[in-house]
């Protein structure tokens, strides 16, 4: 064992460093040394990253790639980043939602020193690390109270998502099918709507892609640096979002039943070190967490013991519960539709697809038969059980979200098992070409249908227009008290949570009191400076209109169908 720490002395280096920052974490209760700790930390998943590369990449290799290798990589990062800046500050419009909290106000609380800990969880469902509003904090002095500040490091994760699946599935199978494999993951309507809207959702799936590239690697090789670059992953992966954290934990498992299998006590110390940098990579979130956080135990039927089942009463019989519910779960690939975020509520496979998809898994099951693909599909089965059947919301499609890379790779094994099938060049041609189309027109509906707005109504429309005409005039900018009379139906809405979460982000230096009236329309305010006064009877004249209106077919600003006009009246 001494010979080997010998030979890895800057892996050694690294636990060194991570029980350094426990022990900083663990005492700097005030957390005055944040920053620090934080170096540290990222000093210690560095070296492991470091070693790694430096043992598996062959960057010469990578450099003289064939010219064709290298035009398919440019062109997946090329529709990455296309597809990922492509209307991203004006669609989805409204910024409804967990993601305006969990990234953008969380992110901004970090950068003015309201949200200290770093290595806590979330303040509110407890569910994810504060390591992703951190991510967000670097942005804020760049884009400032902007949607920009959360969209384009959510752009930034869904672009190194696409690229390394590409790297994956151009492991696994030739360049044509991990090329189009590649396109239908990147132009997945539900996984450019979570680049959109929350970054906690666009890590679960780039965590799945980077967590089966460690994966795929760990068992071709079996090195030691393999281990601990595993351990590590599913270390860093489980401080994110619980629902890609059960994702590390049921590849823990798997890993763990596949040494037993194959002589457990030969790799002893291997197992060791995969289970030392598992706690490496999680860092000084240990500190923070207990087992009722860390497993969600209050979004569980089995665990918990009054869940609330989304759509359905209270259960009796938990089993029997969870037995329904993983019917609808299983066949949420292929029938049942999605819930939660996304409001176009369709199955995560739409029918051209899904045909692929089964093809793929036989091929891969039948013909293939190796570990990593078996793996895979033992999960096509297990996380709509895990993340869908057990929890208190079935099908919600942010904790379905590791089922995409998924979902791509067997559809890129279909395509490659068919086109094999195929002897006539021109036919594999065209079939590329048909399957190109598709992927094409289904990402023209969804910039055009705007299905992500599906369910917005006329207020929630107003509320962002109303900060962003407050956000384009400096004198209502630079006017601390402001006075909104909105209609008494709006008063209401503009009171629920994720409405004042909006005003807090954006709008972080206005202090905003709303008033009502029975005069005043859904599709109106009116804005005043200073402190409120009555409104009652108050006449329209003499005060500034600006008028948004929505008679255009296809108008990101207004709700769908609706051709009237949203009116702000301002002194």
């Amino acid at each position: 064992m001494r010979s080997r720490l010998a030979k890895n002395r800057l892996v050694l280096a690294s636990v060194v460093l991570y029980f350094l920052s426990l022990i900083i974490t663990k005492f700097d209760v005030d957390f005055n040394y944040r920053w620090i700790d934080l170096g540290i930390y990222i000093l210690s998943i560095g070296i492991i990253v470091f070693e790694y590369l430096k043992k598996t990449v062959d960057f010469k290799k990578i450099i003289n790639l064939p010219r064709k290798e290298k035009i398919s990589f440019t062109i997946i990062s090329l529709v990455a980043i296309f597809i990922s800046l492509l209307f991203i500050k004006i669609y989805p419009f409204v910024s409804v939602g967990d993601g305006v909290r969990d990234a953008g106000l969380d992110g901004f609380n970090i950068y003015n020193g309201t949200i200290k800990n770093f290595f806590g969880y979330d303040v509110h469902y407890g569910s994810h690390g504060n390591i992703i509003p951190l991510l967000v904090s670097f942005f804020y002095p760049i884009f400032g109270s902007s949607v920009l500040t959360y969209r384009i490091p959510s752009a930034i994760i869904f672009c190194l998502d696409a690229i390394f699946l590409y790297i994956l599935l151009r492991l696994l199978t030739k360049r044509s099918a991990a090329f189009l494999g590649s396109l239908v993951y990147i132009l997945f309507p539900l996984h450019i709507f979570m680049a959109r809207i929350e970054l906690v959702l666009i890590f679960n799936s780039f965590w799945t892609s980077v967590m089966f590239l460690g994966l795929y690697f760990w068992l071709k090789r079996r090195r030691t640096i393999d281990y601990i670059f595993l351990g590590t992953v599913l270390g860093i992966t489980t401080t994110f979002h619980t629902s890609v954290r059960v994702v590390a934990i049921l590849i823990l498992i798997i890993v763990f039943l596949i040494e037993i299998k194959n002589k457990f006590n030969k790799n002893i110390f291997n197992i060791i070190l995969l289970g030392v940098f598992g706690l490496v990579g999680f860092g000084p979130m240990l500190i923070y967490s207990n087992s009722e956080t860390f497993f969600q135990n209050n979004r569980s039927v089995l665990i918990n013991k009054n869940p609330c089942i989304m759509n359905y009463a209270p259960p009796i019989n938990k089993l029997e519960t969870i037995k329904n519910n993983y019917k609808k779960s299983l066949m949420v690939w292929f029938y049942e539709g999605t819930t939660s975020r996304y409001p176009e509520h369709k199955p995560i496979l739409p029918p051209f697809l899904a045909l692929f998809f089964v093809i793929g898994i036989g091929y891969a099951f039948f013909i293939l038969k190796k570990p990593f693909y078996n793996i895979l599909i033992l999960l096509v089965f297990l996380l709509p059980f895990t993340n869908s059947a057990m929890t208190d919301w079935v099908n919600a499609d942010h904790r379905l979200a590791p089922l995409l890379p998924i979902a791509a790779i067997f559809i890129a094994l279909g395509f490659s098992y068919i086109t094999k099938q195929i002897h006539n060049k021109i036919g594999k041609i065209l079939l590329l070409v048909i399957v190109l189309l598709y992927l094409v027109v289904q990402n023209y509906k969804f910039f055009t249908l705007l299905p992500a707005n599906y369910g917005y109504n006329i207020k929630d429309y107003l509320s962002m227009h109303i900060i962003y005409f407050i956000k384009i005039n400096d004198d209502y900018l630079n006017s601390k008290n402001l006075c909104l009379y909105v209609s008494n139906q709006n008063k209401e809405n503009l009171n629920l949570m994720h409405y004042n979460e909006q005003y807090e982000f954006f709008l972080p230096n206005n202090s905003i009191k709303i008033k009502s009236s029975k005069n005043i329309n859904e599709d109106e305010a009116y804005i005043l400076k200073g402190n409120c006064e009555n409104y009652e009877n108050e006449s329209k004249m003499g005060m500034g209109k600006f008028v948004i209106n929505c008679s255009s077919e296809m108008n990101f600003y207004c709700p769908q169908n609706y051709e009237g006009e949203i009116k702000i009246y301002y002194q």
